[in-house]
């Protein structure tokens, strides 16, 4: 369960760069900035970096991002293939737990976050 959001919470919003659907990261993004927080979607390498998340080059752009940004909220979208939808997403979460960037580990990740079809939101629910 995520923990409370607080008004300096710094939310990064991306998806994998196979995934073109940009319409949600954009109105979810505006949403939180009109509710005051600040808000950094990801530029194009590093929704790329996604898609390799298990190769060097891309953890550091991406943990190099979620520094620079100061995020503390991590929103993913995935709206293509649900099996593949959640395997990117567990991917993402084992990466960020292996590398203690979960604030339950002392990260500075306080919620993370998962926009996708059903299927994909039932699986990673169960799992």
């Amino acid at each position: 369960m995520p923990l409370p959001i607080k008004n300096d919470d710094s939310f990064g919003l991306f998806r994998p760069a196979v995934d073109a659907h940009t319409l949600g990261l954009t109105s979810a993004g505006q949403l939180l900035k009109d509710c005051g927080f600040a808000v950094f979607v990801a530029p194009g390498e590093v929704c790329e970096a996604l898609g390799y998340i298990t190769q060097p080059g891309s953890r550091e752009l991406l943990q190099q991002w979620l520094k620079q940004n100061r995020i503390t909220r991590l929103g993913f979208s995935y709206r293509l293939d649900p099996e593949e939808g959640a395997e990117f997403f567990h991917a993402l979460f084992h990466y960020l737990q292996k590398n203690r960037l979960l604030a339950k580990d002392g990260g500075p990740i306080r919620g993370l976050y998962f926009a996708g079809l059903p299927a994909a939101c039932d699986r990673i629910k169960k799992e």
